[in-house]
């Protein structure tokens, strides 16, 4: 654990330097982009799908299951003769580069943004894990600045490539049409309805129903043998947040001219959350909207007076680091073969240092 927390306070460090000095702060985020690339992309077994990922890749076993666009993206590199290490890599660089692009494209807050991402166990961390939804997920967060923007083409050309490569972008894809669609209407009254009534249904069994759709498909297993309940002082904590976030809506609307549409997303990720709450592992969808949530704490976080700012950031804070140690001690828990701790860097070795650097 002792490495994560190391890494944090460097890339806290760097990214509070380039807000002190924003002159140079293209320097520090440029540093700190290739200080994230490094950990994520030359991790070493690193992470609970990282075997399955070197299996696929090497042996071919599901290359029938995979979008056509992951597959094509695995065989370049193997006809290059490539190793998965180069594959993984290039995942990592392009997953923080779309997410660097796009913080840029959303917030004048971007330092802050940046770091409440590394912050939420299901960004960072999970881009140590399902690497592929990692990838995608930054790929819709860049592309619906697009849609907002009416560049129809960009929004489209990159939700398509984000579908080649993930199925689930198809969820996002209509949502977000909706969203953008649609946010002019939706009131608080509206939000509060709708995230009781996610949980509701969910808790009333009715969810169960839609494992019809997944009949004869492999994602039937999330609905019985893989049927894992969200924690309920998760689904408490969300549920907080997103409701004391319901009084400072209509405000965030008239100061930031994104808000209207960045706000609903993030609530969709509760909403979609609550709605799946029985079944754990569907919960995954809610990452397409949650990532919006760093760009809606980091602007409201600034919204406040300067002494109120101290203390609304440093409530967040502690909130988020707090989340981030107890993922990292539930990892340490588990029974899986790729854990998280203790971290494990291919270039640690190649320097002969591995044996100083395998921090837990």
């Amino acid at each position: 654990m002792l490495f994560y927390l190391l890494f944090l306070l460097i890339a806290s460090s760097l990214l509070l330097m380039g807000y002190l000095l924003p002159e140079k702060n293209k320097i520090f985020q440029i540093v700190t982009f290739l200080l994230i690339v490094g950990v994520v992309g030359f991790r070493d077994f690193v992470g609970a799908d990282f075997g399955d990922y070197v299996i696929w890749y090497n042996s071919k076993v599901r290359d029938q299951d995979f979008a056509v666009g992951y597959l094509a993206l695995m065989n370049v590199f193997r006809t290059l003769n490539l190793g998965y290490t180069a594959l993984f890599f290039f995942i990592a660089f392009f997953t923080y580069l779309f997410l660097f692009l796009g913080v840029k494209k959303y917030t004048q807050n971007q330092n802050l943004a940046i770091f409440i991402f590394l912050l939420i166990p299901s960004m960072f961390l999970l881009s140590l894990n399902t690497m592929r939804q990692s990838f995608v997920v930054s790929i819709c967060f860049y592309a619906f600045y697009y849609l907002i923007n009416k560049k129809y083409l960009h929004y489209l050309l990159l939700m398509f490539l984000g579908v080649s490569i993930h199925s689930t972008v198809i969820i996002p894809f209509i949502l977000f049409f909706l969203v953008y669609r649609f946010a002019d209407k939706i009131k608080v009254s509206h939000i509060l309805l709708v995230l009781v009534g996610s949980l509701l249904f969910s808790q009333l069994g009715l969810v169960h129903y839609f494992s019809w759709f997944f009949k004869d498909s492999r994602y039937i297993a999330y609905f019985t043998t893989m049927k894992i309940p969200v924690n309920p002082l998760k689904l408490i904590i969300l549920n907080g947040v997103a409701i004391f976030m319901l009084f400072y809506f209509e405000e965030m609307k008239r100061k930031y001219s994104n808000q209207k549409y960045l706000m609903v997303l993030f609530f969709l990720s509760v909403i979609i959350t609550n709605f799946f709450s029985l079944y754990g592992d569907l919960t995954r969808i809610a990452y397409y909207f949650k990532i919006f949530e760093i760009l809606v704490i980091a602007d409201f976080i600034f919204l406040r007076t300067k002494e109120l700012r101290v203390w609304l950031c440093s409530g967040f804070m502690i909130y988020y680091v707090s989340i981030f140690i107890y993922t990292l001690k539930m990892d340490i828990d588990k029974d899986y073969k790729c854990k998280m701790i203790p971290y494990k860097n291919i270039l640690f070795e190649s320097f002969k240092i591995g044996t100083l650097l395998k921090i837990n």
